[in-house]
């Protein structure tokens, strides 16, 4: 599927209230559920190393998010080419997890870049109702500023940590139990959600769906609305092409 038609069956879920999520595959999610290198993108995105018991768990939270989810954003020709081995064996890995059979609804794990780029993000966010986004950024005043969207409902994570000056670590365990709590006392029914939380945000997505909730992942996405560079060329600066 290319992002336009993902764009279009987003609207329909909306306008049916049907729960959906698209959730994207990369190299640091085949690594946290596969185990290879698992160790350094807990590092990376937690600030730190969890017990070897724990990184399993983790594993096999992001493996289960995708299970059930909708559509699957996968590494494409270009990442698997340009972008290191990681990204191909990600693919590969995804289709043991769901059998190739069920790999129908994928697209290129680009997806949000791309909505983002040609608007189509800009239109699904527009005079809605209520947001519901779970981030390492607030961004809570510039929707409801920019979007007009009536009511804001997020859970505000630990960012990233390979990308913040001031280091935390409670994301892992501490936030995560929160998360949990928070997603199930939100109303999330037939609402749009997004999701930005690293390798644990697919598993977020996933309970996001599993309570009602038409869920996109957006990743990255955040960071550029908060003006911030933290993939690609000029990472680590500051761009407000797209800040909000």
């Amino acid at each position: 599927m290319n992002y336009k038609e993902i764009f279009e069956e987003i609207v329909k879920r909306l306008e049916a209230k049907v729960p959906f999520s698209l959730i994207r595959l990369g190299d640091g999610e085949y690594m946290a559920s596969s185990g290879e290198r698992r160790e350094y993108v807990m590092k990376r995105q937690l600030g730190h190393v969890p017990s070897q018991e724990d990184q399993e768990f983790i594993g096999e939270l992001v493996k289960d998010a995708y299970t059930e989810c909708d559509i699957i954003g996968i590494p494409t020709k270009f990442h698997i080419e340009q972008c290191g081995s990681y990204w191909a064996r990600a693919y590969e890995y995804l289709q043991k997890v769901r059998p190739v059979v069920e790999l129908i609804h994928t697209c290129s794990i680009d997806v949000h870049s791309e909505m983002l780029k040609d608007g189509l993000l800009d239109k699904l966010l527009q005079d809605r109702n209520e947001l519901i986004y779970i981030s390492g950024r607030n961004l809570d005043e510039q929707f409801r500023k920019h979007f007009n969207i009536k009511e804001v409902k997020s859970f505000i994570l630990n960012a990233e940590q390979k990308f913040e000056k001031r280091k935390s670590q409670n994301h892992w365990p501490h936030q995560f139990k929160m998360v949990e709590e928070w997603i199930d006392k939100t109303d999330v029914k037939g609402k749009l959600c997004l999701c930005g939380a690293g390798i644990l945000g697919k598993y977020y997505a996933h309970l996001l769906k599993r309570n009602g909730g038409i869920v996109i992942d957006v990743g990255h996405i955040f960071d550029m609305w908060h003006g911030l560079v933290t993939r690609g060329k000029g990472r680590g600066n500051e761009n407000d092409k797209y800040k909000l």
